[in-house]
């Protein structure tokens, strides 16, 4: 009995070493599995990928979304706050879920991501979300490898996206022109103190080289392909009204407002016997939820129309434009359980069918569906599709670019970013010009009209030609296929995604080590005196373009009695763990004058001096360029933000009072008098 007992506890002791031995990765993203958009989908593809990998992992799946806090083993464990349950099948088994606790509305930014880490002990953290949904308040402290799509062909150093990148230790670009502009902007060293030896510094390794490689989405072909081939089976016999209740349970809704989604009418695109098999079909697809249109609807309408009207009569007839649009009210359902949207959720985006109205296309001559579907309905339209059109103003991967081709349909795209990568089945077309719109975080891709007109007009040729049977037309349709699945199945398959992610870990975990290996180098030190703080002074601040993680926020007439030190300071405060956090930084200052102090507040005590000099985290400017340029308004949003800045020492600034005012300066008017 007794060596019965110490074999089972030496089992014990065998088993719990290998459970400590799982690698703990924490999976970030903005919501729940099984809920609305690619994020949620592709991260858990990444879960099965890794619950299936020859390393052992403990999986986590962290929302953003406000989750009590705490660890649940499993789904019925996590307190339900109105998200719908996984559909039935759903595997979940694999994964922890995580809650945050953020329940105040806060941002997300490294500090909350390091205290979970800390809280839960993860080895590793990946998050999929777009670049500046993550504030850089301090540096990671575990290793945090981004999934992330660039929406822009370049990584300026007047981004915030330059800043925040910076920050990660590796980065999974979902495009191939995503990872070299990322690659070209942080995958190297900024030696701020270069001692000539041809190594980066401490300082340099403490910033660090992000470790950049291109890792796209797992694209499933042949998952798509027989979804597809399933819904146009189930359209064959049923409307789509029907099909989408069968297969989700829950009642048909609106199942006769559009006669060519029924098998059973003269209108119909897919009932078995139907004259309108053969139509060239154009299908639209895609979410219609932001105000910048960034999906391209109102170009892609504009162009259709030009291409329609140029056709004849009788081309005309056998032509017909599918739009399916998710609209933005059918995302709040997700949190909802399911439920319709109350009658105030306002829709945001296009108002497509009065756009179709205004610019003269006739009732018959298109079908607008505003429905959400299952997905074998959603491959199905992409499969009855003669093309399907998507010219976006920016895409940062472009998932239905991609599941149309899979399905064998050829895209009409925007030549620019993802898409210029991923269209091998159709026509990227050159876009116009570039466009800024007021809120937008990025420049938009202005989409040709004519151009897309005439790729319309291209592919429409086509499609005569194979209707005819022409074999010419359809071997080198065929062979775009052949080479499009090949590709895929090469670069896009879960094997490959994975073996691309287990390398880009292992690079991130050194880049890791190497800058924590750097900050002690640092912190052994005394710290540097120079390039932690830029001075900008003026009614207006310069866009930012230098590398110093400070900027000072000075009035004309400042002048800094001992910059090394405050340089010396101003690193401290950036790297020390326990003041990381801070953004913000008051510089008392005395007036030259008579050696008062500059007062916090300006006249009446109603808003802040404008004479306060205040050191604010670069990256914090640059995100306020976007939308302000006033220094004193950026002071009073920096204080906002922070809540509880930190402050300098007295005996740093001094202040000539009233530089730049002409009612300070009557010698200045009396030589320009003098002048006229």
């Amino acid at each position: 009995m007794r060596r019965l007992c110490s074999l089972a506890a030496l089992l014990v002791a065998l088993v719990s070493t290998a459970v400590a031995e799982r690698k703990r990765i924490a999976l970030m993203t903005a919501s729940f599995p099984w809920t609305f958009g690619p994020y949620q989908a592709q991260m858990y593809e990444l879960s099965l990928i890794l619950d299936s990998s020859g390393i052992e992992y403990d999986i986590s799946w962290v929302t953003t979304k406000p989750l009590r806090r705490g660890v649940y083993r499993t789904w019925e464990d996590v307190p339900k706050t109105g998200v719908v349950d996984p559909p039935e099948g759903f595997r979940v088994d694999h994964l922890t879920f995580v809650g945050n606790g953020w329940d105040d509305g806060g941002t997300l930014s490294a500090s909350r991501i390091n205290a979970l880490g800390r809280e839960h002990g993860f080895d590793h953290v990946v998050t999929l979300m777009d670049i500046t949904k993550c504030v850089p308040d301090e540096p990671f402290r575990q290793p945090v490898t981004a999934w992330i799509p660039l929406h822009s062909e370049t990584v300026r150093k007047t981004s915030v996206d330059y800043w925040v990148l910076r920050s990660y230790h590796g980065i999974a670009a979902l495009s191939p022109s995503g990872a070299r502009a990322m690659e070209d902007a942080v995958g190297a060293h900024v030696d701020y103190l270069d001692d000539g030896s041809g190594e980066p510094s401490a300082m340099g390794r403490m910033r660090g080289a992000a470790q950049v490689d291109f890792v796209p989405h797992v694209i499933n072909r042949r998952r798509i392909a027989k979804n597809a081939e399933d819904g146009l089976r189930m359209l064959e016999k049923r409307s789509v009204a029907e099909v989408d209740s069968a297969l989700s349970g829950q009642p048909i809704v609106d199942n006769i407002r559009e006669p060519t989604l029924r098998p059973d009418t003269d209108e119909s695109l897919f009932g078995r016997d139907s004259t309108r098999k053969d139509d060239f079909v154009v299908l639209i697809q895609g979410g219609n939820y932001d105000a910048e249109d960034r999906k391209g609807w109102d170009t892609s309408i504009q162009a259709y129309a030009r291409f329609y009207n140029s056709l004849s009569r009788e081309e005309r007839e056998e032509t017909h434009l599918l739009i399916h649009s998710f609209e933005s009210y059918l995302m709040s359902s997700d949190d909802n359980n399911n439920m319709d949207a109350p009658a105030a959720v306002m829709p945001i985006g296009l108002a497509i069918e009065l756009a179709l109205r205004d610019i003269g296309m006739p009732y018959g001559s298109y079908t607008v569906d505003i429905a959400q579907h299952d997905v074998a309905v959603v491959a199905a339209y992409k499969k009855r599709a003669s093309v399907c059109l998507h010219p976006s103003k920016v895409e940062g991967f472009g998932m239905n670019v991609l599941e149309c081709q899979s399905v064998g349909t050829p895209v009409i795209t925007t030549n620019y970013t993802a898409m210029a990568d991923f269209t091998k089945v159709g026509i990227a077309v050159p876009h116009r010009q570039m466009l800024r719109a007021p809120g937008a975080i990025y420049d938009l891709a202005l989409p040709d009209v004519e151009g897309i007109a005439d790729a319309l007009r291209e592919m429409h040729g086509t499609h005569l030609a194979m209707k005819r049977g022409d074999q010419s037309a359809m071997i080198r349709r065929q062979a775009d296929v052949t080479e499009f699945n090949g590709w895929v199945d090469r670069t896009m398959s879960p094997r490959s995604v994975g073996e691309r992610f287990e390398a880009l870990f292992a690079r991130a975990e050194l880049e890791f080590e190497s800058r924590a290996a750097g900050r002690l180098d640092f912190r052994s030190g005394r710290p540097p005196t120079v390039n932690a703080v830029r001075v900008v002074t003026g009614y207006h601040t310069p866009v930012v373009d230098w590398d110093e993680p400070w900027t000072l926020l000075a009035p004309d007439g400042l002048r800094l009695t001992n910059v090394e030190a405050m340089n010396s300071i101003a690193w401290s405060l950036l790297l020390d763990d326990g003041t990381a956090s801070s953004m913000v930084a008051i510089v008392p200052a005395r007036y030259l004058d008579d050696g008062s102090h500059v007062p916090a507040m300006g006249e009446g005590g109603r808003t802040m001096n404008d004479d306060l000099p205040m050191m604010v985290r670069t990256f914090m400017i640059k995100a306020f360029q976007g939308r302000m340029t006033r220094m004193k308004t950026m002071k009073v949003s920096a204080i906002t933000n922070e809540g509880n800045p930190k402050q300098f020492p007295d005996g740093f600034a001094l202040i000539e009072r009233n530089v730049g005012a002409v009612g300070g300066r009557r010698e200045l008017l009396d030589e320009l008098l003098d002048e006229l």
